[in-house]
């Protein structure tokens, strides 16, 4: 059974684990951190369904616009590719519901446009989202996190080389918190685009097989991995 985060004063053993579990990003591309996160929530959340939702078109970050390098189409692509590496795709679910919302979409409309049809538990909540630690940090800046904390649980994603920085405001105080049991390779999509761009290799593990070499195929480039992880 899941374990809340421990100590916190938003956290209640009594609660069951949320029913679906939306882990969503821009996912340009996904990576294999990406996976290692998928693949321990279906150990810890057992009786959770996980959905993996791209972001059609990213919100603002910082008052700038976010382009992604591959269509959300392609990121569509990828995600299945990166779900059926992992093997365990009966529990995960790839959606384009963003495809569907208002651009630039906000994950308070993506659960609001989920919430209805998530099924509802006595001691528990219908949603949960996935949020990492530095963006949990900064949660409080994010649109409309109130009614987001009304909606979802949060699942916290830490990062083993960072300590976790709580929200200093009153918000998150209120907020149902969960920790990922997880530890992640350090990889980013940053990097692998930047390796992309500039003809390098992306360092074996970074990416699962299937996705790979689908994204050899849309970029044109044949890029090798390099033979280690640094």
């Amino acid at each position: 059974m899941a374990e809340p985060v421990k100590p916190t004063k938003t956290s209640d053993a009594f609660r069951n684990a949320p029913s679906v579990i939306i882990f969503g990003g821009t996912f340009d591309p996904p990576h294999a951190g990406h996976a290692a996160c998928l693949k321990a929530l279906t150990e810890q959340f057992t009786t959770s369904k996980i959905v993996v939702i791209p972001a059609a078109e990213p919100p603002p970050t910082n008052g700038k616009a976010k382009k992604p390098l591959l269509s959300f189409k392609d990121r569509l692509e990828l995600c299945r590719l990166m779900v059926a590496d992992i093997g365990t795709t009966a529990a995960i679910e790839v959606s384009d519901i963003e495809g569907r919302l208002g651009s630039p979409n906000f994950t308070v409309n993506t659960l609001e446009a989920l919430i209805d049809s998530a099924p509802k538990k006595k001691y528990g909540s219908a949603l949960a989202i996935t949020i990492g630690a530095d963006q949990f940090s900064a949660f409080e800046t994010w649109h409309k996190p109130e009614r987001i904390i009304e909606l979802a649980d949060l699942i916290l994603v830490p990062r083993s080389d960072e300590a976790l920085k709580w929200p200093t405001g009153d918000i998150t105080k209120k907020a149902r918190v969960w920790t990922l049991n997880v530890k992640t390779p350090r990889v980013s999509s940053t990097s692998i685009r930047q390796s992309i761009e500039n003809n390098k290799p992306i360092a074996a593990g970074w990416l699962t097989p299937k996705v790979l070499s689908r994204l050899q195929e849309m970029t044109g480039k044949a890029i090798e991995p390099a033979l280690s992880f640094f």
